[in-house]
């Protein structure tokens, strides 16, 4: 029997591989496609694999020291494969960005490209993406014009200084409103550079075309409903939802989505969790 795995992985959303599986095979968790993905042999597959290449008649004695080999070898992966993964090992669409896990390399991102010339987005301003959710971006965007909805994309990728910028004036701004630790008020809203997701160029802060505040208002805009209920089919999650600000260290933002791939998406809206909490729930990831 054929089984076809999927997987988040390299380059793009989804990493497909075929293997050949006895009927009664266990189906493999997603931590073990990932060390699939990775090259590293998950026991049971391998096992598996050499139990089907192998004759069923001759030579059966040589086969038992072969099939005991594979095994002890099987067996030692398979406690490897338990290891807590780092969120380095994840794959770019996984990439964690937080207040707790800075982006040390300014120039250790994907391919920049920028934004088309569309009525979704101003193209005056040169906003700028990883190349590789560019499409998906394109596909959300103009499937929900078709739908008669106004998304506008008002920032994608950033560099340090301008998030420097920001944060700064966010800074002031709550020393104004009286605020002993303007720092940790700013940070609740506007990430310190190094700790914005923008940097990766896998985010974007969408808004509706009739209502362009980025506050709360925006989750009641047609846009927002849209891209809430839709998003996921294109790869991207609503990524500081309301009510989990605790475990993103930041404030709810209806307006900013996170390209995860079309899977993983999906997976994580059914889950009802943050990216947080998801990836250290389906990967075991330490170090959030």
């Amino acid at each position: 029997m054929r089984k076809r795995f999927t997987a988040d992985y390299h380059g793009h959303e989804r990493y497909h591989g075929y293997a050949s599986l006895p009927e009664n095979a266990l189906p493999l968790t997603r931590r073990e496609l990932f060390y699939l993905g990775g090259g590293v042999a998950i026991g049971a597959l391998t096992s598996c694999a050499l139990n089907l290449l192998l004759p069923n008649d001759d030579c059966s004695s040589e086969m038992q020291l072969t099939t005991q080999a594979s095994n002890t070898s099987a067996d030692n992966t398979t406690q490897d494969s338990a290891e807590p993964v780092t969120l380095e090992s994840l794959p770019w669409n996984l990439q964690l960005v937080n207040k707790s896990h800075y982006l040390e390399d300014e120039n250790a991102i994907g391919e920049l490209k920028v934004l088309p010339d569309k009525s979704w987005t101003d193209v005056s301003r040169g906003l700028q993406v990883d190349s590789r959710i560019l499409e998906s971006i394109c596909s959300m965007m103009d499937a929900a014009q078709k739908e008669g909805v106004s998304p506008l994309v008002c920032s994608a990728y950033r560099t340090f200084e301008y998030q420097e910028g920001l944060y700064q004036r966010r800074v002031q701004k709550a020393r104004d409103d009286g605020y002993t630790d303007a720092e940790a008020e700013a940070s609740f809203w506007v990430a310190p550079p190094g700790a914005s997701e923008h940097h990766t160029g896998l985010a974007l802060d969408i808004v509706d075309a009739s209502y362009t505040n980025l506050d709360e208002d925006q989750e009641t805009t047609r846009a927002q409903k849209w891209l809430m209920a839709n998003c996921d089919q294109f790869g991207f999650i609503l990524r500081y939802p309301t009510n989990k600000s605790k475990a993103t260290g930041i404030g709810y933002e209806p307006w900013h989505y996170r390209y995860v791939g079309e899977e993983t998406a999906s997976t994580i809206k059914a889950s009802g969790l943050c990216l947080e909490e998801w990836l250290a729930q389906e990967y075991g990831v330490v170090d959030i």
